[in-house]
């Protein structure tokens, strides 16, 4: 301290602190009585077992009782603390969840109608194998096979995107690396079961459709 060594007497050791925000790395810090290291302001905590919304306005007539001067710049629980500071990135999370949701129908709606030209582009074959004796699931695994052939594609290419986006993601994220393999894994199945649904449609219409007419399509 400005210079010069000083003793002091540690009584305990706590770990790193996340200060004032949940979003910063933690620091290291050496807490001190305040009768030794004295400043303009301190942070009174209360822990309760009831809501401590209620408790706010009892701590203050305490709290003037000893010192009618006193005065108070912010009361809140620490709920509400936690909440101020993620209130930007939360945010920006709902605008990327809601882009995201519109992206997933728009992919949904895209791959039904690859699925419909598939399946018209195989009517013919479609109906040579049902004509020979395919079984109508036979034909409703095989358009759904294709179908989920080219969503796997496109999950594959979306995984190589979010891995390069990855020091973008990042600055949104807290507590979740942006390469976490439960998020993406539960991303890709999710796509996939999009996918597995869109296929089932034109699948099935392509399973019922007449085999003669499909063998008679040009």
């Amino acid at each position: 301290m400005s210079g010069r060594l000083s003793q002091a007497q540690i009584v305990g050791v706590t770990a790193a602190l996340r200060h004032e925000r949940l979003d910063q790395a933690p620091r290291a810090e050496i807490v001190a009585p305040f009768a030794q290291i004295p400043s303009g302001s301190m942070t009174v905590i209360a822990r309760t077992s009831i809501d401590p919304r209620t408790l706010i306005s009892t701590a203050k007539t305490e709290i003037w009782n000893l010192d009618p001067l006193q005065t108070f710049y912010r009361t809140a629980t620490l709920d509400e603390l936690v909440g101020r500071t993620l209130t930007t990135r939360r945010f920006a999370l709902i605008v990327l969840t809601e882009f995201a949701a519109l992206a997933l129908l728009l992919a949904a709606a895209g791959l039904y109608g690859v699925l419909g030209t598939i399946a018209s582009q195989y009517r013919r074959e479609i109906g040579v194998r049902m004509a020979l004796g395919a079984a109508w699931l036979d034909i409703l695994r095989l358009v759904v096979a294709r179908g989920l052939g080219v969503a796997a594609v496109g999950v594959a290419v979306g995984l190589v995107g979010v891995i390069g986006a990855s020091r973008v993601l990042e600055a949104f994220l807290f507590s979740v690396a942006p390469t976490d393999p439960l998020a993406i894994g539960g991303a890709a199945l999710l796509m996939l079961l999009v996918s597995a649904v869109a296929c089932y449609i034109p699948a099935r219409r392509a399973a019922n459709a007449d085999p003669v007419e499909a063998l008679r399509f040009e």
